[in-house]
């Protein structure tokens, strides 16, 4: 069951906010889950939930994704209970010694067989349009790519997917292949940029991207809902500490 935690704080006088900020939310989040849950996770090769922030006009958005129905207990759940208790509703972040006050916070929830009737509509349109709203990059032979392929952006989502599916499995070399040989980026804008995780500066990028499939029906609605499920799980590395969220740009 994906479910999404969106929460807006007023941003403090005098302070500077980036992306990196969720690295530290992360943080709050170790400190408010069961300490068996955090070993969990810690031992996952990967993460049932994903998180970042970003900036919206005065405020900081902060958006917390699950992606079953455990990590929804575990993690947003507790995240609504500290909330609902404390006298003013607010976060307080150790590594920069500040509370952040939230204005209001929001919950959505869908589940997985909304995503699978994607696979049955009749998609008209080819063109499958995805914004990296946080910094992205992919490891490929030990390096960072900080360029996105159709290649890397698929096989990313599909193992998501399966990582936390237990009803199908997505993942086919094959099908892999069939997009990387009828499938292009036909558009991009898109910049470099770097996101700084514990002292380490990350190559990424960010931007948005126009993906052209040239492939059956069958091709289409799979690319469409691994997008949308991207949506919950991010695309690429250090989803959980703020990097990879994406946009389906309608």
């Amino acid at each position: 069951m994906p479910t999404r935690l969106k929460i807006r704080f007023k941003c403090n006088e005098g302070k500077s906010y980036s992306y990196s900020m969720a690295s530290l939310a992360h943080g709050y989040i170790m400190e408010i889950i069961e300490p068996q849950y955090a070993s969990l996770l810690h031992n996952l090769r990967l993460n049932p939930y994903s998180q970042y922030i970003a900036r919206d006009k005065d405020d900081i958005v902060w958006v917390i994704n699950t992606l079953d129905t455990r990590a929804k207990k575990e993690i947003i759940d507790k995240l609504i209970y500290n909330i609902n208790n404390e006298a003013q509703k607010s976060v307080f972040l150790k590594k920069r010694n500040e509370t952040l006050y939230i204005k209001e916070f929001s919950i959505i929830e869908s589940d997985y067989k909304e995503l699978n009737k994607i696979l049955y509509e009749n998609k008209s349109k080819k063109i499958l349009k995805l914004k990296f709203i946080t910094p992205t990059s992919f490891r490929q032979d030990n390096r960072y790519c900080i360029f996105p392929s159709v290649r890397l952006i698929f096989q990313s989502l599909m193992h998501k997917y399966d990582a936390v599916s237990v009803q199908s499995r997505v993942y086919d070399a094959q099908v892999l292949k069939s997009y990387e040989e009828q499938a292009y980026i036909e558009e991009y804008k898109l910049r470099s940029t770097l996101f700084s995780l514990e002292g380490i500066l990350i190559p990424a990028f960010i931007g948005e991207i126009s993906i052209k499939i040239n492939a059956p029906t069958q091709l289409v609605n799979l690319a469409y809902m691994l997008a949308e499920f991207g949506c919950y799980a991010g695309v690429g590395i250090k989803t959980a500490v703020g990097m990879g969220a994406i946009a389906v740009i309608k």
